[in-house]
């Protein structure tokens, strides 16, 4: 009993996103923090070359997050050129798509486009000194190299072994998006 005490309050204190993170994600951070939401970031490499950031709900401050036990992940992109971010209007607006998967037992990921505030950095062109390169791409990347390589990062994620309770994604990742 002693344990699961100590562990129960480790868990309350703890945020899934660390001060680094709060930092480097900042608008993001702006954006979740209004909603009292911990998250986590991961990224992926596309094969062009492109490091995509996407965001992980790890459910409300101080609380267990559901995707150890949710069944089902879903995979939310904003519109073209814009982030994670644009998911998290003022709370007046009401509570945000996201969070209420989230609360409805989804296991919520949250991608950012090639070019946007979190997904600025490639592997072998350097947007300010090498912009030509850089941005020469078209939406059809977006599509054919962004997607795909989320998609595997999630279900590479997701099939990772934790402590009790396991995981139970279904094999299928859910896609919203819009623009």
């Amino acid at each position: 009993m002693k344990s699961f005490c100590v562990a129960t309050l480790f868990a309350l204190s703890a945020k899934a996103a660390t001060e680094e993170d709060q930092q480097k994600y900042h608008s993001f951070a702006h954006a979740i923090d209004q909603f009292d939401y911990d998250w986590e970031p991961f990224t992926t490499t596309t094969e062009d070359g492109f490091v995509l950031t996407l965001f992980r709900l790890a459910g409300p401050i101080g609380n267990f997050p559901v995707h150890r036990t949710a069944s089902q992940a879903v995979l939310i992109m904003p519109g073209l050129g814009m982030s994670a971010d644009s998911w998290f209007p003022s709370p007046e607006y009401g509570e945000p798509m996201p969070i209420q998967l989230y609360e409805a037992g989804y296991d919520v990921w949250l991608g950012n486009n090639r070019g946007t505030t979190h997904s600025m950095h490639n592997v072998h062109y350097d947007h300010e000194t090498q912009g030509e390169r850089f941005w020469d791409w078209s939406f059809a990347e977006m599509g054919t190299q962004d997607i795909p390589a989320m998609l595997k990062q999630i279900k590479y994620t997701i099939q990772q072994n934790v402590e009790d309770p396991h995981i139970l994604h279904k094999d299928k990742i859910i896609y919203i998006g819009y623009d």
